[in-house]
């Protein structure tokens, strides 16, 4: 095996997925390797931010808005940096995306005609973000969202609803590409499925919308063969915490009633 970290190795990235924390042992590698050479870790916590664990980083960082409804937020911390103070950086006071978070619930749960308009809102705040050219803190009405959010509730209705859905889906034989252990806290729960994309065309015809984690971007195909793999037929169903049990056992009935050979 070709060792490709070395004393010309800027930063390492590294990424938890799912809620699934990277292994122990892969982890601890990384963390040698980077004091050895002086090369500085970012980990990316964004779907393991409320699994325990200890970081590998130098530097965590995270986007809160993938586990709760606000409409921006994003952590940066370190237990091993001192990181610069927060007042130096200008309040964000744009809320515009709270108006397409209103009106994809207005589309969803009411029916109404408003799906074109929550999209387009949507990337527009999105290319506000990527275009910024500089750091904001929080907005203040996203501030208030996070604090009316209880953690521990979500954390055990993220469980509970994984584990309700992991469930009924192995009934028909369906299984998980992995299992959650009791440290970590699901961000969705992941499947590998044959005709992914007719089978998520059918799930949004009944009304569910499940996230691809991730499209392939095309970038060095011939070197990234999983990558492929993974964007064709990986496919994450919702276990948010909003969901209750009426819920979980509606998306274990539609995909009952689907039918065909959908485990590989």
């Amino acid at each position: 095996m070709t060792l490709k970290v070395n004393e010309d190795t800027g930063c390492i990235y590294l990424a938890h997925y799912f809620g699934f924390l990277q292994e122990a042992n892969s982890l601890k590698i990384i963390r040698q390797l980077a004091d050895r050479y002086q090369i500085t870790v970012i980990e990316d916590t964004t779907q393991s931010l409320f699994s325990s664990h200890a970081l590998c980083g130098d530097y965590a960082l995270a986007s809160v808005r993938k586990w709760m409804p606000i409409p921006m937020g994003g952590v940066l911390y370190s237990s091993r940096k001192e990181l610069p103070d927060c007042g130096m950086y200008r309040q964000n006071s744009d809320n515009s995306r709270v108006y397409g978070m209103i009106l994809k619930d207005m589309f969803l749960k009411m029916g109404y005609d408003t799906n074109e308009k929550y999209r387009e809102i949507f990337e527009n705040a999105e290319q506000m973000a990527d275009t910024a050219g500089e750091v904001r803190l929080i907005s203040d009405f996203a501030r208030f969202a996070v604090g009316c959010v209880d953690i521990a509730e979500l954390v055990s209705k993220r469980k509970a609803n994984a584990a309700r859905l992991e469930k009924g889906l192995r009934e028909f034989g369906i299984s998980m590409i992995r299992q959650f252990s009791e440290n970590e806290c699901p961000l969705a729960l992941p499947l590998r499925i044959n005709n992914r994309d007719n089978f998520r065309r059918y799930l949004i015809q009944n009304r569910i919308y499940c996230a691809v984690h991730w499209p392939f971007d095309g970038l060095m195909p011939e070197e990234r063969p999983n990558g492929q793999y993974n964007s064709k037929t990986l496919i994450s169903m919702p276990i948010d915490q909003r969901y209750g049990e009426t819920e979980i056992d509606y998306m274990i009935e539609v995909i009952r009633k689907y039918g065909g050979d959908l485990s590989f």
